[in-house]
């Protein structure tokens, strides 16, 4: 339905009156300047003594053709700057009449989507402790994330890790079955930069360094899985908060000593 939908155009529709601003703008003064060059012309014209001063008559009359150009040229920008600013606001109209037209088809699509998404939501849990226990588990996950620990931790925040990235494929229909997130969108003028996928990009990237945290936070093994969500959540939070504090210490402040003085400045 949104591919019927003409795009929205309102940042083009809003260079081209700034555009048309800025033309109208360049008219008034242009003008102003003819009108002054005529002026000065029609002053050089006149006799002084009995004389004319034909250099200044000359300078005069050139400096009026070339402002009697400039307004040409002005009068020209303006009518083209129109010209553009009334196909976009044209096509701004026609966008907003095919909004309202498809309103209610809309409206039930995004009714529908939310029960599906709800749906999803419901049984992720489920899907994900499926995997977990499966013995062949899929490429895209033991790629991104490794087989299944054997802690309580890291089983934890496998799981959780696991959740995130199910929902990301859930929410994003990627079937892509070797990469956990399906290819790196595309980003442009009108293609934002996918924060989601940045953030959980970068939870694969350090999905090792957090499973191990997690191990190390609770290594308790031999027992069954955790079926809360939440518990994943936490479990994935509070590795990264380790991993955290721990950049930290292996990184301390650098503390600039004072260099000797050699007695060069002044």
């Amino acid at each position: 339905i949104l591919r019927t939908v003409p795009r929205d155009r309102s940042g083009a529709l809003r260079d081209a009156g700034a555009q048309a601003q800025r033309a109208e703008e360049i008219l008034r003064f242009a003008d102003l300047q003819a009108e002054r060059c005529a002026q000065e012309l029609n002053q050089a014209t006149r006799r002084q003594w009995g004389k004319r001063n034909k250099t200044a008559i000359s300078d005069a009359e050139w400096r009026l053709a070339r402002s009697e150009a400039d307004l040409v040229n002005a009068r020209e920008r303006v009518t083209q700057t129109g010209e553009q600013l009334a196909a976009e606001r044209a096509a701004e109209a026609a966008r907003h009449r095919a909004l309202d037209a498809t309103n209610d088809m809309r409206t039930e699509l995004r009714r529908v989507l939310l029960e599906i998404d709800a749906a999803l939501d419901d049984t992720r849990v489920e899907r994900v402790l499926a995997i977990a226990h499966d013995d062949s588990p899929p490429c895209y996950l033991v790629e991104a994330l490794g087989e299944v620990p054997g802690s309580r931790g890291g089983q934890r925040a496998w799981c959780g890790l696991a959740a995130e990235i199910e929902r990301y494929r859930d929410r994003h229909g990627v079937t892509n079955e070797f990469l956990a997130l399906g290819p790196k969108p595309r980003v442009g003028m009108n293609r934002p930069v996918d924060k989601n996928w940045s953030r959980i990009d970068k939870m694969i990237e350090d999905a090792d360094d957090i499973i191990e945290a997690a191990h190390e936070l609770d290594p308790v093994s031999g027992h069954s899985l955790a079926t809360d969500s939440r518990t994943w959540a936490l479990s994935v939070n509070e590795a990264q908060r380790r991993m955290e504090s721990t950049r930290q210490i292996e990184m301390p402040e650098i503390v600039m000593e004072a260099e000797p003085d050699l007695g060069l400045s002044w």
